[in-house]
């Protein structure tokens, strides 16, 4: 769909407008004064207002439409063949779907203004542009705003890297949404400051606003997510080592351990035959940020958790399990004592 769904979009109508919830061609039979209306169109960079004028002596007949040259001047918008138009037939879906048709027209209309430029590097910006594998073209994919101070493009980036999230699954990002304003500095040369909005899959993902041409940016924006994707999918891959050498080492009392990210693993152990309830919490970002242990009492009224132990992100997770069975065994009994004798 476009920037801006028209299924949407604010319809004013004025005084002397059709009723749209009876359909324009049934208001006309019952009203022939009434020949046109006034839709609002809210676009990014934008407000489109447009004229539908109807054929009072043929309600059957398409509308036609005065377009609003004060956003298009100095090139207006002109349409010259519309499919939704072929065996036309009145109706509010057939409407809408003209109104949607006539944006996505108008869109590479815009585009193609916006290659044009009279500044021939902003003409090189939005080819070289459109070519990149991040930017699906689309006329629905862009909204450009040309105007006497530049070029505003704003596109839906979709062809965004696979984004491993908490749950072990691969999810597909929705589009993001790329800002860019680029600004003539004399016909040969421009500048072009650009800015991206992640979407939710990928909010957590910081990727500054920068000057700098627009493929160099889509690059940067590619870096960036690959560069969080590797570390996410190797962050994985070691918490799936840490919990098989946990059940190695001490899983023979084994409670329970997370499947899908496997950010927890938990077991009932014994030391100088006291019971208790180790558990183990991975963070995302390990092993650049240790593990969490958390001594649990079998009735689960007493805790304690522990961060303060030897650990290096460098050890292989087969070496944090010795260390941590090494620290059960000097550590542990002391806290488990102190429990004994407070109860």
């Amino acid at each position: 769909a476009p920037f801006m769904d028209p299924a949407a979009c604010v319809l004013s109508v004025h005084q002397r407008a059709f009723a749209l919830c009876e359909g324009p061609a049934t208001a006309a039979r019952r009203d022939r004064s009434k020949d046109r209306f006034v839709i609002t169109l809210p676009l990014p960079q934008a407000k489109l207002v447009w004229e539908v004028i109807l054929d009072l002596a043929d309600a059957s007949s398409p509308p036609d439409f005065i377009f609003d040259d004060r956003i298009d001047a100095p090139a207006p918008f002109v349409p010259t063949h519309l499919n939704t138009l072929t065996g036309w037939t009145w109706s509010d879906h057939a409407f809408m779907s003209l109104i949607q048709e006539l944006l996505y027209v108008r869109q590479g209309h815009m585009l193609a203004r916006a290659r044009a430029h009279p500044c021939a590097s902003i003409g090189v910006e939005i080819r070289a542009a459109e070519v990149h594998p991040l930017w699906a073209v689309n006329a629905g994919d862009v909204d450009v705003a040309v105007t006497a101070d530049g070029v505003q493009v704003r596109l839906r980036i979709r062809n965004l890297p696979e984004v491993i999230g908490r749950v072990n699954t691969v999810l597909a990002a929705r589009p993001a949404l790329l800002t860019a304003t680029i600004k003539p500095r004399s016909v040969a040369l421009c500048t072009c400051e650009c800015a991206v909005q992640m979407p939710l899959e990928l909010s957590a993902i910081s990727i500054p606003s920068s000057t700098i041409n627009l493929s160099a940016y889509f690059d940067f924006i590619l870096g960036t997510i690959q560069d969080v994707v590797q570390r996410a999918t190797e962050s994985l891959a070691l918490r799936r080592q840490f919990i098989a050498a946990f059940m190695a080492y001490l899983g023979g009392g084994l409670l329970e351990y997370d499947v899908d990210s496997f950010t927890r693993v938990s077991a009932l152990l014994t030391l100088a035959r006291l019971p208790f309830i180790l558990r183990v919490d991975l963070n995302d970002n390990f092993p650049n940020i240790q593990p969490v242990y958390t001594f649990i009492s079998p009735s689960g009224t007493a805790t304690q958790t522990v961060k303060d132990y030897p650990y290096s992100p460098r050890w292989a997770p087969d070496e944090m399990l010795r260390r941590l069975r090494a620290y059960l065994l000097q550590n542990g009994p002391a806290i488990l004592e102190k429990w004994r004798r407070s109860t």
